[in-house]
């Protein structure tokens, strides 16, 4: 709604104003009917950063670099957010430390968005859950359970491309 791509793109403009690098501008080249937001990609985005601390829920990605595995999760954990969180990687040991440590309902490895069937809870934590309990799946039995979903898929020959 209008409402929705204002806010994306207040925050794009208040992006691009601090001086943060704009890889790809998704106020471009959106049709002048509806409420479209092209895909956006900052660069060298910080966790003090307003880009870094929200959650958007739209086509904005804010590209950071820390150093470790560790310093990763320690900057999302800080969120007040936990929705979910992904991680990329061809090592089952960095990919089982993120899915333990990282404090969000939804946990994807190896792919984009951990977003699962309808058998399993969205689960969002912190401020990115509203309500009393997550409906759908066992949390609808199980409401004093704090559940982590993680989706895992190892493509080998993905995994070789990337050169992991």
């Amino acid at each position: 709604d209008r409402a929705a791509r204002d806010r994306l793109f207040g925050t794009i403009n208040q992006a691009a104003n601090e001086g943060l690098p704009l890889i790809c501008d998704g106020r471009e080249r959106v049709p002048e009917r509806g409420f479209f937001v092209g895909p956006t990609v900052f660069d060298s985005v910080t966790p003090d950063r307003a880009l870094f601390q929200e959650e958007l829920f739209g086509p904005v990605v804010a590209l950071v670099e820390p150093a470790t595995l560790s310093e990763a999760i320690d900057w999302l954990n800080q969120l007040p957010f936990g929705n979910g969180a992904t991680i990329f990687t061809g090592s089952g040991a960095a990919a089982r430390e993120f899915a333990r440590r990282m404090t969000c309902g939804m946990i994807g490895i190896n792919v984009g968005v951990p977003a699962p069937m309808a058998v399993f809870p969205f689960c969002g934590w912190g401020d990115s859950f509203f309500g009393d309990l997550h409906v759908q799946g066992m949390e609808g039995v199980q409401f004093f359970t704090r559940q982590k979903v993680v989706l895992s898929r190892w493509d080998q020959g993905y995994v070789r491309r990337q050169g992991w």
